[in-house]
């Protein structure tokens, strides 16, 4: 007979195996790395227009908790869900992106209390310009593999361990799969951290976290750095 408290035992099973894997812990530490930043910034929020402060904290908070559990749907080898989750935040960044860059902090709390237009996601992504289209190319392919049943989405109903196949319910003992849910995270993460420096830089004063934001951004560049040349070598091997 089925039990939840036995499904939430494989979940827990199948995060500590997929954390066997170096690739799976090293993102997972630049989401720990990137989510403490973000958190102690929005502890020491300090805007002297009210608006600024409510809309930053309230947008930073939403897009990190998406994040955060898509982290843990990662971890437990759940790509589909993940997807969703981040698709989520990326909506969210891009509106908060567009409120930084525009300044519009008063007119977003206006309208978040009625119906969101002129910040709606489409509306900032167009906005954008170029980086908006490149965010809106990146949200469809999350929808194509969480937010909707596609055959992206069907090819992670199962998974293999050993040779051996099984369902994927509610978690996958299955390290690739893991890592490939949690490659995003760190991204959008800095992507968020990036945003809330910026929210002090225009205003002329000294971001409090700059020392800690500059060394945690020359190590994630240099990880992705050396993953990218992993996989041009790879790539080339094959060929």
């Amino acid at each position: 007979m089925f039990r939840l408290e036995d499904l939430f035992r494989l979940q827990h099973e199948a995060l500590l195996s997929n954390l066997s894997s170096d690739k799976v812990t090293e993102l997972l530490g630049f989401v720990r790395d990137f989510a403490g930043l973000i958190t102690d910034t929005l502890e020491s929020l300090d805007f002297a227009d009210p608006a600024k402060k409510t809309v930053i904290r309230i947008l930073a908070v939403d897009s990190l908790s998406s994040l955060l559990v898509a982290c843990r749907a990662g971890l437990w080898g759940n790509v589909p869900e993940a997807a969703v989750l981040i698709r989520t935040a990326l909506e969210t960044l891009t509106i908060l992106t567009c409120l930084v860059e525009e300044g519009a902090f008063r007119a977003f709390d206006f309208e978040m209390r009625s119906r969101l237009r002129r910040f709606s996601y489409v509306a900032c992504h167009t906005r954008l310009g170029d980086r908006g289209q490149r965010v809106n190319s990146l949200h469809g392919k999350l929808s194509d593999v969480g937010g909707h049943t596609s055959r992206n989405r069907l090819k992670f109903a199962e998974f293999k361990k050993d040779g051996v196949g099984y369902d994927r319910f509610g978690c996958a003992a299955d390290a690739d799969a893991s890592e490939m849910a949690l490659l995003l995270i760190p991204d959008a993460l800095q992507h968020l951290a990036g945003n809330l420096r910026e929210a002090y830089v225009q205003e002329r004063r000294a971001y409090p976290m700059e020392e800690r934001h500059a060394e945690l951004n020359a190590r994630y560049v240099q990880f992705i750095r050396t993953r990218d040349a992993e996989s041009e070598g790879t790539a080339s091997q094959d060929s």
